[in-house]
């Protein structure tokens, strides 16, 4: 079984003017001149918004592969219990894929850059279809905190494991000690849990445990510079969050 404070469940959104997903901003942190509020620090019922499919099934693999599966079991459990299902979170628990529910990380993307924004407690996640009939993966989500991350700090965490925005294997081949507290496989089984299809996967998994050994040079002594910006907790009596 994977324990959920070993790892995170990120998930980007454009953040260009021209992108659908622009009015996420709104709709987390309200407006500059604070005419509507937003989500944080207004709210407290879960956000349930629908995302696209790719790297879903690969951050699935990865799942069940570092709960201690089979991997030779994954395609069928995939396509009996996952794919274009509902309640997917259930299932992972009750599978004994995973103990709790998942962290994730809200990450803007912009041009080039990477922007985490908040980190939020997964409540349920369900395979639905659009007005178009189209699948898309549906997240219900309460954030929990605000978490502003130095930008070379992040860079650095992020290319010590992707290159070019997907997972490189022999980069997590690398970095297994510092990533994970179980023993480290076989580079070819490292290369088919973090294999994807797509060039650009919406969801990837981020080891706590590498990353913060990134961003808290703080715990330091002999480090005066703090890599993160800012982490708040999210309490429904905060004042909203300006960005």
């Amino acid at each position: 079984m994977l324990l959920t404070k070993d790892f995170l469940i990120s998930v980007y959104n454009l953040l260009e003017r021209e992108s659908y997903y622009r009015s996420d901003l709104v709709d987390l942190f309200g407006t500059p001149d604070g005419s509507k509020k937003g989500y944080i620090g207004s709210k407290d019922k879960p956000l349930c918004w629908d995302w696209g499919t790719t790297g879903f099934k690969k951050i699935t693999q990865i799942l069940h592969f570092l709960s201690g599966e089979i991997d030779s079991s994954f395609d069928q459990f995939y396509s009996s219990k996952i794919a274009h299902k509902e309640n997917i979170i259930r299932t992972l628990k009750s599978d004994g894929i995973i103990d709790a529910n998942p962290q994730m990380l809200y990450i803007f993307k912009y041009s080039s850059k990477r922007i985490p924004a908040f980190t939020a407690e997964i409540e349920e996640i369900s395979w639905k279809t659009n007005e178009q009939g189209k699948w898309r993966i549906w997240l219900t989500y309460k954030p929990n905190k605000i978490f502003f991350i130095d930008p070379t700090a992040w860079k650095k965490f992020w290319d010590k494991l992707f290159t070019k925005g997907r997972e490189d294997a022999t980069k997590w081949y690398t970095n297994w000690s510092s990533s994970w507290s179980i023993p480290r496989p076989n580079l070819s089984d490292v290369e088919k849990m973090v294999h994807s299809g797509f060039s650009q996967d919406q969801f990837h998994i981020i080891p706590i445990k590498l990353l913060l050994d990134e961003i808290y040079e703080i715990s330091n002594p002999s480090s005066n510079k703090p890599r993160i910006f800012l982490t708040k907790n999210v309490f429904k009596n905060d004042k909203r969050a300006k960005m």
